[in-house]
């Protein structure tokens, strides 16, 4: 009775021991399956990362440049602003300048005409 059980007991111990390495192969196989759809996924998750990165940035320095633009056109429009008013500045005081021309020939015409008349009137009163 105790050599049938003994071959029992090895029997049963080797069934155990296959039994165990079996689940440790499985647990092997399954770890190293588990790693490699992990370092895919960590991979696509890479790039989709690098990928929102790039448009971030791009959007944030297409703002900046915007803003950029924005400032210089303000700027732009002011400097015009000032040229136009200084060369309706000049206009305005050349205008001026003609018509006081006009005026100073015109009450110098208008006074040496009386002075004229003023001169004629006495010439014909004395004679």
């Amino acid at each position: 009775v105790s050599t049938q059980s003994t071959g029992a007991h090895v029997r049963g111990w080797l069934v155990r021991v296959a039994h165990t390495r079996q689940c440790e192969s499985a647990t092997h196989i399954q770890a190293a399956w588990r790693g490699y759809q992990d370092r895919k996924r960590y991979g696509r998750v890479r790039d989709a990362t690098v990928f929102i990165q790039r448009h971030v940035a791009a959007w944030i320095a297409g703002r900046k440049e915007r803003q950029v633009y924005l400032y210089m056109r303000q700027v732009v429009i002011q400097l015009q602003a000032i040229s136009r008013g200084v060369a309706v500045r000049r206009v305005v005081a050349k205008q001026h300048h003609s018509a006081t021309t006009i005026q100073r020939v015109w009450r110098g015409y208008a006074a040496r005409k009386v002075f004229g008349n003023q001169t004629h009137a006495a010439v014909c009163a004395c004679v």
